[in-house]
């Protein structure tokens, strides 16, 4: 059992503003990711919960190439949240 962590975000990219959700993964290599989860399956890897939080908070571009708009957090993917709004979402 891994104790690599998956979060489920929104991003846009800078060229054309477009969104998309997709999974980050603290993971750095796909041998360590939890259970269920493929390489396919991982947008980018190597960036933990800090790190999204603090692209979030300061609006800096990843890679750039693309910014994080929202973390959903989902324990067992539960309730997501988005952290830019301090809410759960559709509250």
């Amino acid at each position: 059992m891994s104790d690599n962590r998956v979060f489920s975000v929104r991003i846009r990219f800078m060229d054309d503003g477009t969104e998309q959700d997709v999974l980050i993964t603290d993971s750095y290599s796909p041998d360590e990711l939890p259970e269920g989860y493929g390489d396919d399956d991982i947008f980018f890897f190597g960036m933990r919960e800090g790190n999204i939080r603090r692209a979030i908070e300061t609006g800096e571009p990843c890679e750039n190439e693309w910014f994080i708009v929202k973390l959903y957090e989902n324990d067992e993917w539960g309730s997501p949240y988005d952290y830019a709004q301090n809410a759960k979402v559709g509250e």
